[in-house]
């Protein structure tokens, strides 16, 4: 089989490429699949934020990976992301977007294409958007959704390892979905969290905080996650040095996240499905502390929709690779699949990663698109220059230079209008065709699939308003 990294040595759209002596993919065919999703996790925190090494485990797997700069989510919504993750299609084709939508049968997702080609299939999950009825579960011999706590990733780690342990040798390859809320803003667990985002003891110290510090919470006694949508609800914008350390809380519980995900990867290796793996590190959308008037996480700019997505290849293959190509979530499902040898996949939207190794960044899509989570006429259209941001309603819209304007802040819609224009214009074509696709399409309406303590805990971390 012909891997992806060994198409992409000294190609003009890299911003780095090192081609290591040993070359070639080793003898695995086919490869085991592992895909690790980091809830919550933008990526301008994982690739810029603070010095080298702050994230030891992340940065050191970027050392041998294939990283895309510009990977987005569809919407900052975990259901919907991550169905679009595991389906290749977009939120308005498979319509799983709500506590009542379950995934329609005519569509196969990522785990049941696997393994109906003999994959050895495991998920653990810990949102409560991850539940399997919703059609997650579809493909997997073992999916499990731990129950709601403060921490995740440790208990992550201590059941797959345990399941993998009490489990015989797989004769064929493995596929593990893994899935890591710790960076999400979190409730006030039985009175002992009243911060909005919760990380281990190590990393909240050197702050000067403890899970029971106060310096997060309102007049109207709202600690945690109901600080943030309180701020939200009355549109109250929170001093420079409060901001700070909102961001400095979420940064640490990242930090807390990426220690444990040392102890992931040294479990991997331990069992023996590191060396010869294709390990994707994503998550499903971002954060956003008020550069565009919210906290939590709405709306369709760049801290919202821009995600890591990192990819290691087998060893033996050649690696570190950075592109410019834009990618989105829908994309990993073909690009899985195309690695282990599928040669047709129906009933999927997303590209391949093969196709974006190219000369041109340009090539294989020339724009992605967002959603905001509440507003459903708002969306964003970005292409390697631009990003508008437009309500199909209102009419109302901004336009940003990606260049020259990373974070999306200045409007230069009056500047640009031909620009806008011709962005919106492709942004009405695009959901044309995807939601006539979607009407195709349907996806159940069982009533929620969620019961009344699932949606509280859920309330508890800012949905369901």
């Amino acid at each position: 089989m012909v891997y992806l990294l060994s198409l992409v040595s000294a190609l003009g759209c890299s911003s780095e490429v090192v081609v290591p002596p040993k070359l070639g993919p080793p003898n695995l065919d086919p490869p085991n699949i592992i895909v690790v999703s980091l809830d919550t996790v933008r990526s301008d925190f994982i690739s810029e934020r603070g010095s080298k090494n702050r994230l030891s485990n992340l940065d050191a797997l970027t050392e041998e990976s294939l990283v895309f700069a510009n990977a987005f989510s569809p919407i900052p919504f975990t259901l919907a992301a991550h169905m679009s993750m595991f389906t290749g299609l977009s939120p308005w084709v498979h319509r799983v977007d709500s506590k009542n939508s379950v995934l329609s049968p005519g569509v196969v997702p990522l785990a049941q294409r696997l393994q109906s080609r003999g994959y050895r299939t495991l998920g653990l999950v810990s949102n409560i958007w991850m539940e399997g009825d919703f059609g997650f579960e579809r493909g997997f011999d073992h999916y499990e959704r731990l129950p709601v706590d403060l921490t995740y990733a440790a208990r992550v780690n201590r059941r797959l390892f345990q399941l993998l342990d009490d489990q015989p040798s797989a004769d064929g390859p493995t596929f593990l979905f893994l899935h890591y809320i710790d960076a999400h803003s979190d409730y006030s667990k039985d009175g002992r969290n009243l911060l909005p985002y919760y990380a281990a003891s190590a990393y909240l110290e050197p702050m000067g905080l403890t899970p029971l510090d106060g310096s997060f919470c309102d007049g109207q006694g709202r600690c945690a996650t109901d600080f943030l949508t309180g701020a939200n609800r009355d549109h109250r914008q929170l001093p420079p040095d409060l901001l700070a350390g909102l961001r400095g809380t979420y940064d640490a519980g990242i930090r807390s996240l990426d220690n444990d995900l040392g102890t992931l990867f040294d479990g991997l290796k331990a069992r023996n499905l590191w060396a010869g793996s294709w390990i994707l590190v994503t998550s499903d959308h971002g954060e956003e502390f008020q550069e565009h008037g919210r906290l939590v996480h709405s709306q369709p700019f760049v801290e919202l929709l821009s995600i890591p997505l990192i990819v290691k290849p087998p060893e033996g293959s050649e690696v570190r690779l950075t592109t410019d190509a834009p990618v989105t979530l829908e994309d990993i499902t073909p690009s899985i699949l195309d690695l282990v040898g599928a040669e047709t996949i129906e009933g999927i939207k997303g590209i391949s990663g093969r196709s974006f190794v190219k000369s041109d960044a340009r090539s294989a899509r020339s724009f992605v698109v967002g959603r905001d989570k509440h507003i459903q006429t708002r969306y964003s259209i970005r292409n390697l220059d631009y990003a508008a941001v437009f309500d199909l309603k209102s009419g109302v819209g901004q336009l940003f230079d990606r260049r020259k304007d990373p974070g999306e802040l200045e409007d230069i819609q009056a500047r640009e209008p031909e620009v806008f224009r011709e962005l919106v214009t492709q942004l009405r074509s695009y959901l044309a065709r995807e939601k006539a696709e979607g009407r195709e399409l349907q996806a159940l309406d069982r009533g929620s699939v969620l019961g009344a303590e699932e949606q509280e805990q859920l309330r508890a971390i800012g949905y369901l308003n």
